[in-house]
């Protein structure tokens, strides 16, 4: 059973949350916060809560200060749920911490469920909205041009079952 925090100043956003975790099973404790205090507070006694979190609406000065926050409380999952977040932003956080999943305020009940069930289960999940942010810009990118020559000799090799000393030594 996980404890919840939801970290959204907005009315209605919190009632929607509050909403879809009634449906779900499992669902321990929920509480609310309305800034980067009362979260770090609720986190004091719940460390390792589910957190969903609007980003652009509360008082932190970068993604620096948030994975410092993931860094201190290491068994907390974060659900980052937004209206518009960017790519730079996005990309930064999620290479940085598996404990960050993304959906956003506009995606289907279903998938902002399935969204809270994953982090229920410490696995990470990814919107098809960032997914296809993400994808979109790699298919600007030729083909060919993503790998050298040697990584793809290499990734052959690895895909035969070479070891990295035997690929190494040839």
């Amino acid at each position: 059973m996980r404890e919840y925090i939801i970290a959204d100043n907005q009315d209605i956003t919190k009632a929607g949350i509050l909403f879809l975790l009634g449906g779900l099973k499992d669902v321990g404790n929920i509480t609310e916060a309305d800034n980067r205090a009362e979260l770090i507070k609720e986190f004091r006694t719940s460390p390792e809560a589910v957190v969903i979190l609007d980003y652009t609406l509360f008082d932190f000065s970068g993604a620096e200060e948030l994975l410092i926050l993931t860094e201190r409380f290491p068994k907390a999952n974060w659900i980052l749920f937004s209206d518009e977040l960017s790519e730079e932003f996005v990309k930064r956080i999620l290479y940085s911490s598996q404990q960050f999943s993304f959906v956003m305020k506009d995606n289907s009940k279903e998938e902002i469920t399935s969204a809270l069930q994953c982090a229920m289960h410490k696995e990470r999940f990814i919107c098809n909205h960032i997914s296809n942010m993400l994808i979109g810009k790699q298919h600007s990118v030729p083909v060919e041009n993503i790998l050298t020559n040697t990584e793809k000799i290499i990734l052959k090799e690895i895909a035969l079952g070479k070891t990295t000393k035997e690929i190494a030594a040839e």
